[in-house]
């Protein structure tokens, strides 16, 4: 009995390109703030023990320098929202300044360079918002 010929299809143009999972460090910081004097080279450290010891990949280094409290929001919105980002994505998210408790509306913010003490809910970075941003796109996992 004979088989018939096996076919081979060229599938390079039939395939949807989906990006590899990859490792992704996202360090921010207040390095205009003169009470954290060590911010700057906090972020220096933890940036290079991610990228030449773990492979990391940075992202955003535009929020190394000290980011607005909108500019912080919108950056991570855009970046885990593109469709670049994978499922498989390990993302580490490195904060370097001060956080606080407000005690009117019991919610946690972190203090950002323009960030007023006296009205957080108008101007800080509301923590909580960690649990929705990332998701939002297609992480899966943030440490």
């Amino acid at each position: 009995m004979r088989l018939p010929a096996r076919q081979s299809h060229d599938l390079r143009y039939n395939t949807v390109h989906v990006p590899a999972p990859g490792h992704y460090l996202i360090a921010a910081g207040v390095t205009n703030d003169p009470s954290i004097p060590k911010v700057a080279d906090d972020l220096r450290l933890v940036t290079e023990y991610f990228t030449r010891e773990l492979n990391y990949t940075q992202a955003l280094p535009e929020l190394v320098d000290s980011p607005t409290s909108d500019g912080f929001r919108k950056s991570l919105s855009a970046w885990f929202r593109a469709p670049e980002r994978h499922p498989d994505d390990r993302i580490v998210l490195y904060f370097s300044g001060h956080g606080e408790l407000d005690p009117q509306d019991n919610a946690h913010y972190l203090i950002l360079s323009d960030s007023d003490p006296e009205d957080l809910p108008g101007s800080a970075f509301e923590t909580s918002l960690l649990a929705k941003i990332p998701f939002a796109g297609q992480a899966r996992t943030l440490m």
